[in-house]
């Protein structure tokens, strides 16, 4: 039997910080976009906003 070895081990050897600016710059569209959708969507169902 093969060794097992994480794919994330392997991946990370190639890994830059050119990738690491786009892999932020991502996260960042994706939470700008995210967030005000779940809160439209809580609103738009009609769910208590106690926990906000």
């Amino acid at each position: 039997m093969n060794s097992f070895k994480p794919m994330l081990l392997t991946s990370l050897k190639s890994y830059d910080r050119a990738q690491f600016a786009k892999d932020v710059t991502a996260g960042i569209i994706v939470a700008i976009i995210a967030l005000p959708l779940s809160i439209a969507l809580v609103l738009a169902s009609g769910a208590s906003s106690a926990g906000f």
